[in-house]
């Protein structure tokens, strides 16, 4: 009782402190256009969220380099006010965080999401890259309406989607013209330089253990069985997208960085996670790839599919051929230029409509 009593009073002056000495700034000051807002920028310990908020900086940084930007963290969102975040963006574009959030999976980022719709839908709202699933089921349906009545109130926004399926819905829900594709955030804007002198002869292992996992255990067995199978001296290590503390921004880049440079330092990487393949792509890492529960690891692959050193599998049948496949690649570098070039619709889009809407 008494820890439950005190955490909610450290959060209360936490709240408060970061109101005080951040954000009233921008409360008190009048809209202004060189400041961008980005909504919903993570703290937890999601390696691959904190690499697309890198992103997001990144793209910013070159088409629009005189702008500041000024996050908003998931966790302000759901703990201020309605007023109080109205009070800090103003008439200003609200850009929402990129990511996988959208749906029924993470229902209270959802929620979040419609916060954000409900609040500023006087606003224009720009979200960037999602993917969007909604369960297969009446309760799937009936949130997928909520949400759409939630879209429907907005006057002015567009969402950019990763994926054909997602890019469905968004349409249902803002129509063709707002409803964009285009590739996930860090595909073609986090760019990365080795300091990783040679390769180790290590698998690395970087599996689900959430609600987004589809490989169950007998699968888990087989594929160490076959990787063990290719050489004794291949030692298997395992690793995750996601550690078990928060991330504040200051220290975004470094963790991002040390999750690369273990990838980088990696013989071959085997993973069903979406950022496990991006990841394993940036730095050029011969990568087996399993899909993940809602598909949209299959969906963005489709991105990258053109890299022989990334080769994803349907089925467990299809490891040897694949991991043959991979680590005879004889060319692993990562044509970051060309990535980039799938962005041009994207970067006009954001270009022309970054202003103060009223």
């Amino acid at each position: 009782m008494i820890n439950k009593f005190a955490k909610k009073i450290y959060m209360y002056l936490y709240l408060e402190y970061r109101w005080l000495f951040h954000f009233r700034k921008y409360a008190s000051a009048a809209s202004r256009d060189d400041v961008i807002f980005i909504l919903n920028t993570p703290e937890h310990g999601n390696l691959g969220d904190h690499a697309l908020a890198l992103a997001e900086y990144n793209m910013f940084a070159e088409i629009l380099p005189e702008h500041k930007i000024v996050e908003i963290p998931n966790f302000f969102i759901k703990n201020y006010s309605d007023k109080r975040l109205k009070s800090i963006v103003k008439d200003n574009t609200v850009f929402l965080h990129a990511g996988g959030y959208l749906g029924t999976i993470w229902m209270n980022e959802e929620r979040a999401v419609r916060k954000i719709l409900s609040i500023f839908r006087s606003n224009r709202i720009i979200i960037l890259p999602q993917t969007i699933t909604y369960s297969n089921d009446a309760n799937g349906q009936q949130e997928k309406n909520v949400s759409k009545e939630y879209y429907s109130k907005c006057d002015d926004i567009y969402i950019f989607l990763r994926d054909q399926r997602s890019l469905n819905d968004a349409t249902c829900f803002v129509g063709a013209k707002r409803a964009i594709y285009a590739p996930d955030m860090a595909i073609g804007y986090l760019p990365y330089t080795s300091k990783i002198s040679s390769r180790d002869s290590h698998c690395l292992l970087c599996m689900r253990s959430d609600v987004e996992k589809s490989v169950d255990k007998d699968t888990m067995l087989s594929i160490k069985a076959k990787i063990e199978a290719k050489s004794k001296d291949i030692k298997i290590q395992e690793t995750d997208t996601v550690v078990n503390y928060n991330i504040k921004k200051k220290r975004r880049e470094e963790e991002v960085l040390l999750k690369l440079d273990e990838f980088a330092s990696a013989k071959f990487v085997v993973t069903d996670r979406l950022h496990g393949m991006i990841f394993a792509a940036i730095t050029a890492t011969p990568c087996v790839v399993l899909n993940n529960a809602n598909g949209k690891v299959k969906a963005v692959y489709e991105w990258i599919k053109e890299l022989p050193f990334i080769r994803f599998i349907g089925s467990i049948d299809e490891f040897d051929t694949a991991l043959d496949a991979v680590l005879s690649c004889e060319n692993t570098s990562y044509p970051l230029d060309k990535m980039k070039r799938k962005y041009e619709n994207m970067r006009l889009i954001l270009k022309e409509n970054t202003h103060i809407t009223n």
